[in-house]
């Protein structure tokens, strides 16, 4: 790594990967096969280390790395890029994806972050409340594609029975929209605008038990939706959020719907294990005393942390992790019913400075 590049933010790793020519050599690390740039020089397309498409994988060859996948339900809105890819090969966290990349380069870990200069407490807390009350301007409004509520009748207003057997209700099917369509065998979970209730769209998941070999998507969501600047749930359950004066973030919609139909109606969903500057901006907007974070048992503690800074000083903030075993590998804390949930909850872990001091340390390890 040449000398002038000692110090480094995350966009100048990236382009230090692009003007370095290095974009086939990470892919290839990754384990992707069937590299090739096309002919105009415009991306690279290769097959997803466990796939056979040969463009199952397109990343655009500019600084900015861009990655989309529509064997994946990657759209090119979603603004994804390499480091994204490297998280879903390598089932890592951003932090982790991170130094996995500074590793492969040999580029010494923490040098991308530029030197700043040191602020006392008060200057720092400010900052902090500067950056969560920016002005919504940041988000250009033609970002948000609201599609017509006509669309919701293509489906059947009808709960499928493996979801009311994971503990899914009816009077939650209705307050949230579900449907399900006969013609693809998927349950349809209509994603609103957390402001206004505007449809943005829809998630179908496949109902098909043997959904991966015979080479069906999971999801399929409607692509021009962009989930980086929405938290699913908000929209129906904001009233009771700043009620309760708690807010629960989790990663998928369904543990937002099973601890609505028990009357917890507390959680919103990123959509993911990664969470926006929208999502974190919108979320301190909330009129609530604590925001507690409820990731799936399979994310790094490190990662849940990276979350919980987002809050420091801002808000109460804890997290739930299982330190019991009363979870599988992959299991959202939601998954083993409601014994399990409250037993966590209780027990949910206060992101104070020491976990802060943690966090900052494991960023700072090699």
């Amino acid at each position: 790594m040449r000398g002038d590049e000692s110090t480094m933010d995350i966009q100048s790793l990236k382009k230090y990967i692009h003007d370095e020519h290095k974009i086939e050599y990470v892919l290839s690390s990754l384990g992707c096969h069937n590299i090739k740039h096309n002919e105009k020089g415009i991306c690279y397309y290769a097959a997803h280390k466990d796939g056979d498409n040969p463009k199952g994988v397109v990343i655009y060859d500019t600084d900015y790395l861009n990655y989309i996948s529509y064997s994946r339900n990657v759209a090119p809105n979603d603004k994804q890029d390499i480091i994204s890819l490297i998280q879903y090969t390598n089932k890592i966290g951003f932090v982790d994806a991170l130094k996995w990349l500074h590793k492969l380069l040999n580029i010494e870990w923490g040098a991308y972050t530029k030197p700043t200069k040191k602020r006392n407490m008060s200057e720092e807390i400010l900052s902090v409340f500067e950056n969560a009350i920016k002005p919504r301007a940041v988000i250009d409004a033609e970002d948000i594609h609201e599609i017509d509520e006509e669309a919701i009748n293509d489906y059947v207003p009808m709960l499928h029975i493996d979801w009311f057997k994971e503990g899914i209700m009816p009077w939650t099917r209705k307050k949230f929209g579900l449907c399900y369509s006969y013609k693809y065998n998927r349950m349809v979970v209509p994603l609103r605008y957390w402001a206004d209730g505007s449809l943005l769209g829809f998630n179908q998941r496949t109902m098909i038990s043997n959904w991966k070999e015979l080479g069906i998507s999971k999801y399929f969501t409607t692509p021009s939706y962009q989930k980086r600047l929405n938290l699913y749930g908000l929209w129906e359950n904001k009233e009771y959020i700043e009620k309760k004066k708690r807010c629960v973030i989790v990663e998928a919609e369904k543990s937002v719907l099973k601890r609505d139909s028990i009357g917890d109606c507390t959680l919103i969903a990123l959509q993911g294990k990664n969470i926006s500057d929208e999502q974190v901006r919108i979320i301190s907007s909330l009129d609530v005393k604590e925001i507690i974070v409820a990731l799936d048992n399979d994310v790094d503690i490190n990662e849940i942390r990276f979350i919980c800074e987002k809050f420091y000083r801002i808000r109460n903030v804890s997290y739930i992790k299982d330190k019991y075993k009363l979870l599988g590998d992959k299991d959202s804390p939601c998954d083993k019913g409601d014994d399990v949930y409250n037993y966590l909850f209780k027990h949910r872990i206060n992101y104070d400075s020491i976990e802060h001091q943690k966090l900052m340390q494991s960023m700072n390890n090699r």
